[in-house]
């Protein structure tokens, strides 16, 4: 059996080698290729669905998991959302830019995507 390694209050002692870690990023994206190989759009469409009418019905996890996608982590508050829409800026990876400048870099960010990857449909 392995030597324990923990103190009185069940925390790591001194000297503990620890685990093995965090899996590397190459262990990640095997995760995830696996992962979006086996869930279609359609399948991913259906757990969206079933989210939506959850948090209709009053799950407050199915509106949690909702506003993650939808919003992000961080959203805006109204207050600052009205301001910005009232002086022209967008928020862009944190950076406040003017609307035209945002829109602009939306669609050049999106015509790069489309230069690397022309045909996405066909890896």
């Amino acid at each position: 059996m392995a030597e324990n390694r923990r103190n009185s209050k069940g925390r790591f002692a001194n000297g503990n080698p620890g685990g093995p870690g965090r899996p590397r990023r190459s262990v990640e994206i095997e995760y995830l290729a696996r992962l979006s190989d086996t869930i279609t759009l359609e399948d991913w469409g259906q757990i969206v669905d079933t989210a939506r009418r959850r948090a209709i019905a009053g799950d407050p996890r199915a509106r949690d998991w909702l506003a993650r996608y939808l919003l992000g982590p961080s959203p805006l508050s109204l207050t600052r959302l009205a301001a910005m829409e009232r002086s022209g800026i967008s928020d862009i990876g944190g950076k406040l830019v003017e609307k035209e400048k945002a829109d602009d870099w939306f669609y050049s960010a999106l015509e790069q995507v489309f230069r690397e990857n022309p045909n996405p449909d066909e890896e």
